[in-house]
């Protein structure tokens, strides 16, 4: 039903000046299609992929790690490959690390560590989730029975949240982190990786970007 929508011509409508005729009719898409741009072009990126309300969505978890494997990105390599090629290409897809898994609901992290248990898992926590657990120790202790590492949100990356979760070998990575003195901000405080809507400023600041012509990939893209 959610494909049968029109997802981009209010795009036109409200930004003129960016505007493009393949925009209008196109189509939500589906993890499938993510998966064909992730294994396209001369990078290759890892996938990150999270359960939104898992409840309403029986089985979900298993259709995920079912497509993951149909697609060769299931099992995991037994060793990585350098996470930047020598001139600067993302190589996550050759890693260990390639898929990650994360999810607000413990539940949802549970059945996917229990049908892929060698996949990094991130427990998402918000203000409202600590509160309703009584605490940042709770959090702690749901996330070491479910997860690999720790997703809180910007206002609970500080030392005295990330360290706790640092000894219990908890990975940390905050979101949505999108400026760059957010992002320096936060590398600070100890994370380990960071969700963001600014890739084209994160591959800048993390220095992961190798030369390219602009002009040639909005050639390439229709502009």
């Amino acid at each position: 039903e959610l494909q049968k929508l029109d997802a981009g011509s209010w795009f036109n409508e409200k930004t003129p000046d960016l505007a493009r005729d393949s925009y209008r009719g196109l189509r939500i898409l589906k993890l499938s299609e993510i998966i064909d741009i992730a294994e396209k072009g001369e990078n290759k990126p890892g996938l990150y992929i999270e359960t939104k309300s898992p409840e309403r969505y029986p089985g979900v978890e298993r259709d995920i790690v079912n497509l993951l494997k149909e697609r060769g990105w299931l099992p995991l390599p037994e060793t990585s490959a350098p996470a930047q090629s020598p001139d600067g290409r993302i190589q996550t897809r050759l890693m260990r690390g390639r898929v990650v898994l994360q999810s607000f609901a413990p539940e949802s992290l549970a059945r996917m560590k229990e049908l892929a248990p060698d996949v990094f898992r991130i427990y998402l926590v918000g203000q409202e989730e600590v509160a309703k657990l009584g605490g940042w120790d709770k959090v702690l202790e749901d996330a070491t029975r479910t997860a690999n590492g720790i997703g809180p949100v910007g206002y609970l990356a500080y030392p005295w949240y990330s360290g706790p979760a640092h000894r219990k070998n908890l990975l940390i990575h905050p979101y949505t982190i999108d400026k760059t003195w957010q992002m320096w901000l936060i590398r600070q405080f100890g994370a380990d990786g960071i969700f963001t809507n600014n890739c084209e400023t994160a591959v800048v600041f993390y220095n992961r970007r190798h030369s390219v012509n602009i002009a040639e990939i909005f050639k390439k893209t229709g502009y």
